[in-house]
């Protein structure tokens, strides 16, 4: 049973690679940082949000999968894996904030 007709659709349509992102670490987003946090550190409810989220984005991919036949169809892209590094590894892209070794982004002033 489809949980999604978008999704079906598509696949009535042709597609036959779809990736879907899920979501990124929401809680350190530099928007949440600037209005809600005076330290720096992460909102917990926004993270453990995004940590519940993925992992049932990917079992209903997988069973979306199942339903179609195919084991490669619908792709989930985990996002949260990568913002983690970029947040807690910004030597590896160059990113380093010089007061508190936190990425900023051109946006966000430092604090």
């Amino acid at each position: 049973m489809w949980k999604w007709n978008g999704v079906q659709r598509l696949y009535e349509l042709g597609a036959r690679r779809v990736i879907v992102t899920g979501t990124g670490m929401i809680g350190c987003v530099p928007a949440e940082l600037a209005l809600h946090s005076l330290d720096g550190s992460c909102a917990p409810d926004l993270t453990r949000a995004a940590d519940l989220f993925n992992p049932q984005l990917e079992r209903m991919l997988t069973e979306l999968n199942g339903e179609v036949g195919h084991d490669d169809v619908f792709i989930a892209a985990n996002t949260n894996r990568v913002s983690f590094d970029f947040m807690f590894n910004p030597q590896q892209y160059g990113m380093v904030s010089s007061r508190s070794n936190k990425i900023r982004s051109c946006w966000h002033a430092d604090l």
